[in-house]
């Protein structure tokens, strides 16, 4: 019983997330999906998020993952504001940062969020759908993500 109580949860968590998102979403932006691993835990993630444009070479990218750890819950919620490098096309390349919100619940242990610093990195590739593969390090825990991901 206990494990159907984690994972619902955790389920209502990132939904939360995603519904908050949505709410604040601007109606020109895009959805961005990603999954791969947070290195130091050795442990894939899902996430999802907005894309969408600010202003000139800046680009908001407010989005939630969630890491499969075997016991208890382990979540980001990422505000990151990327620079677009101009490349006249395809591929796109990107640097930026933003404030992580860290949710950390052991299941022996009380739940604790700690804001983090996030600096990326990444790679895009044009289209109506653009796929892209992105580097981000989190601050404060030493933790390196790598993400695929597709926007659309």
């Amino acid at each position: 019983m206990e494990k159907i109580q984690t994972r619902f949860r955790r389920a209502a968590l990132v939904a939360g997330a995603l519904a908050a998102l949505a709410v604040a979403a601007p109606a020109h932006a895009v959805v961005d999906l990603r999954g791969g691993v947070y290195t130091d835990h050795e442990k894939p993630f899902a996430g999802a998020g907005l894309f969408f444009h600010g202003s000139g070479p800046l680009y908001l990218n407010p989005n939630v993952e969630y890491v499969f750890v075997d016991d208890g819950t382990f979540g980001t919620a990422n505000f990151d504001l990327l620079l677009q490098f101009p490349t006249g096309g395809s591929p796109k390349f990107w640097v930026g940062g933003g404030l992580a919100l860290v949710y950390t619940d052991p299941e022996d242990d009380a739940s604790d969020t700690k804001p983090r610093a996030n600096i990326i990195g990444g790679i895009g590739f044009g289209g109506r759908t653009s796929p892209y593969l992105q580097a981000k390090y989190i601050s404060g825990i030493g933790e390196w993500v790598l993400s695929a991901g597709i926007r659309f």
